[in-house]
């Protein structure tokens, strides 16, 4: 979405990057330019897994970021935006860093001990030394304040790819949708029982959980989805996307996502842009905009009795279809992917404008 933003606005982009993807890698082309809808990428071999040391994506920076006029990195605790900032610092080029949630207090509490080394020997000065910092959620922009970011820190949520809004209709039976990662984070437990309680009160309803686990995760899910007796009423689909996913948000009524962190949640902002109201908890990063716009529910953290009331209050129809409008009214003037670019362009602009530039013709993704 963020390429697709720039290009819209006019902005050349090249995406330099290693092979990663996940655990596996990527079957690309590497160390040379491939040009896909009028964007340049370079893939590189990824050392390393985890961390994903690249000496030849090392080697590229050095020999090129001096032609272009900005640089903007995504992700930290990772090898790449290391070289990025050092090289782009070197020839006095602005460079903007995007953590994508991984400074947030939940993560950093994740192999902390870790991860203090790392941020104070060396993430710490590359974050500090930039131009700016770019979060999507106001949640992501306190959890930097607690580490002292405070400077040139600009909000711009994530957009969702030009869904289409589907024509719904208030159901008896409300089908509820999780649509996501299946991690202990994200708080499925806290679902199954409140799908419970609404069970055992005789409500009509269903849930259909999307995504992909590891084996011991899924069978605890399993497991209690059979000692609360919802078996009937519960589906695991799996990994699911493209046409398939889209499906799915269009055949369901209210999207939940009871997270105990989140630093934006594509999944909620791409059932919002389908007209589906959504309950998330407030440690999620669009809970903010949800209750602003009063496009669904927003509940306390692990918090069971809530998140039950929440999904209720969602199967009265009068409600359900004012969530429904008010979702489709926050993703079209807040989450486009026009909205993404000139919101990125003015970003640009701005720091461009702090280190004496006026305009741009290149900028380099990492």
């Amino acid at each position: 979405a963020i390429v697709k933003g720039l290009i819209r606005q006019g902005i050349d982009v090249d995406v330099v990057t290693t092979n990663a993807n996940g655990k596996k890698n990527l079957v690309k082309p590497l160390n040379f330019r491939i040009e896909e809808e009028k964007v340049g990428y370079y893939f590189f071999r990824r050392r390393l897994s985890e961390w994903k040391f690249s000496w030849g994506l090392t080697t590229w920076l050095n020999q090129h970021i001096s032609e272009y006029d900005l640089v903007h990195s995504h992700a930290v605790f990772c090898y790449p935006s290391l070289p990025a900032g050092l090289l782009a610092r070197k020839n006095k080029i602005p460079y903007i860093i995007r953590p994508a949630g991984i400074l947030d207090p939940w993560c950093l509490k994740q192999k902390a001990f870790k991860k203090n080394i790392y941020y104070r020997l060396l993430e710490k000065k590359n974050i500090m030394r930039a131009s700016a910092v770019h979060v999507t959620s106001e949640i992501e922009k306190k959890s930097l304040e607690i580490l002292n970011i405070e400077k040139n820190v600009f909000l711009i949520p994530h957009a969702v790819h030009d869904i289409k809004p589907v024509q719904r209709f208030f159901s008896e039976e409300m089908k509820i949708l999780f649509l996501g990662r299946l991690h202990p984070k994200k708080g499925i437990e806290l679902l199954l029982k409140a799908v419970f309680n609404l069970f055992k009160n005789n409500k009509k309803i269903s849930l259909t959980i999307a995504g992909e686990a590891e084996a011991g995760y899924f069978s605890e899910l399993m497991r209690l989805t059979n000692e609360l007796g919802i078996q009937s009423i519960v589906r695991f689909v799996g990994f699911v996307q493209g046409e398939e996913k889209n499906k799915l948000i269009q055949d369901h009524h209210v999207f939940v996502l009871p997270s105990f962190q989140e630093n934006f949640a594509v999944a909620a902002a791409e059932s919002l842009a389908s007209g589906m109201p959504v309950v998330l908890t407030d440690q999620v990063g669009l809970a903010r905009n949800v209750k602003i716009y009063d496009a669904g529910c927003v509940v306390e953290v692990n918090n069971v009795k809530q998140l039950t009331e929440a999904i209720e209050m969602l199967s009265y129809q009068a409600i359900w279809e004012n969530c429904s409008n008010n979702a489709l009214k926050l993703a079209q003037e807040q989450l486009t992917i026009d909205v993404l670019g000139k919101n990125l362009l003015n970003m640009y602009q701005q720091v461009l404008g702090e280190h004496g530039k006026n305009d741009f013709g290149d900028y380099s993704y990492v």
